[in-house]
């Protein structure tokens, strides 16, 4: 082989013989990997040069073995190299940023994300906990009504959440499902009057046709 492929793969196995595990597997011709095991390990800065000199080629449509590169092999052969360039020049000691690092390695530059982001994207993945909290409240003869007027929503509220058409919520919303449940997973409603009693056995009838758990065993 020769051309910018056989050339990326001794440099490869070249900074290979720096950082363990950068080469991960070989199977190319084994007559590089003799080549690149032979003596000691190539100094940092000259593979720093070795790096420029393949793009350098690939730049300039060099062939491989007489045979020109399609276009997108080319494109990915100079990402690749691109990469080992950027961890030769830290092996030869140079300062680069880490952002920098990152985009020259991996083809992304990274972005802060600010934290409230992630925050919002766990309150979304909530919101099945959420529906399960209030299934057991249910089960213990809470109707949608009254656990509604305890968090200060609207019964309909409360009943999409209950029934999973509610996928999605906001923090106050969760916080207040939250705190409804600490306030009642082990407390009965009360039951003095014929509405309140029949709120609480219809509550209770919902739940068990549907196998939800009470909160308390």
């Amino acid at each position: 082989m020769k051309g910018p492929v056989a050339r990326y793969l001794g440099l490869g196995l070249a900074l290979g013989r720096h950082v363990d595990g950068l080469v991960d597997a070989y199977y190319g011709p084994p007559e590089l990997a003799r080549a690149a095991a032979a003596g000691p390990p190539r100094p940092p800065g000259e593979l720093v040069v070795e790096a420029a000199g393949i793009l350098t080629a690939l730049d300039g449509a060099e062939p491989e073995d007489g045979v020109a590169l399609e276009p997108g092999r080319r494109r990915w052969l100079r990402a690749q190299v691109v990469g080992l360039h950027t961890t030769a020049r830290k092996l030869a000691g140079e300062d680069i940023g880490y952002l920098d690092e990152v985009e020259s390695c991996y083809g992304v530059r990274p972005e802060r994300v600010d934290e409230e982001v992630f925050e919002q994207a766990h309150v979304r993945l909530d919101a099945n906990g959420c529906k399960w909290r209030l299934r057991s409240l249910l089960a213990m003869g809470h109707s949608c009504a009254r656990i509604a007027a305890a968090m200060g929503v609207s019964a309909g509220t409360v009943r999409r959440l209950v029934s999973g058409d509610t996928r999605t919520l906001d923090p106050g919303l969760l916080r207040a499902v939250h705190a409804i449940f600490e306030r009642w997973w082990d407390k009965t409603p009360p039951e003095r009057t014929r509405d309140e009693r029949r709120a609480a056995e219809q509550a209770r009838r919902r739940a068990e046709r549907n196998s939800w758990p009470a909160a308390m065993g």
